[in-house]
């Protein structure tokens, strides 16, 4: 069994019934050898796939096409469009239609490589951004909900035809 202490470092959490472990890069270059594979394999982890369900988890936290717009605007993966929008998407859309954002999670991962594999994948975005996500913002900020789901519905459908359609 592979030795998880040399992946963990103290940092005064609770994380899954061990206090201050978490895990860091495979080789453990910042590891503190704390804790043993004991302490890590306890009752309230059963299994070392609980870190990694943990970690696949931790991909439905993007917004995977407003991501990569913002990405290619130069904006950071906390800039004020990708909170907005989060926030939108973890409260509103979750309670009102929750299955469209099943589907995004299956489709949208797909979508943006097809479109950063193209040789003007910046102006595609940049047009995502000025089309669709700028104004959804917008609607947001006025508690235009309905208007800002379709704005975005709208954005994902024309984002999924360059994948469809293959469309230059």
């Amino acid at each position: 069994m592979q030795d998880f202490t040399r992946n963990l470092i103290n940092t005064g959490d609770d994380i899954g019934g061990v206090s201050g472990a978490m895990f860091i890069d495979p080789i453990g270059t910042m590891a503190s050898g704390k804790y043993s594979n004991d302490d890590i394999l306890d009752s309230s982890w059963k299994h070392p796939i609980d870190f990694a369900t943990t970690a696949i988890n931790k991909i439905k936290d993007k917004c995977f096409i407003t991501t990569a717009v913002c990405e290619y605007l130069g904006e950071s993966d906390d800039c004020y469009t990708l909170r907005t929008l989060r926030n939108f998407r973890d409260g509103w859309l979750r309670e009102h239609h929750p299955e469209d954002i099943d589907t995004y999670y299956a489709e949208a991962p797909s979508i943006v490589a097809a479109i950063k594999a193209r040789t003007d994948a910046y102006t595609v975005f940049h047009s995502f951004y000025r089309d669709y996500l700028a104004s959804a913002v917008r609607q947001i900020e006025q508690g235009q909900f309905n208007l800002a789901y379709e704005t975005y519905r709208m954005l994902f459908e024309q984002a999924k035809s360059f994948v469809e359609t293959g469309k230059e």
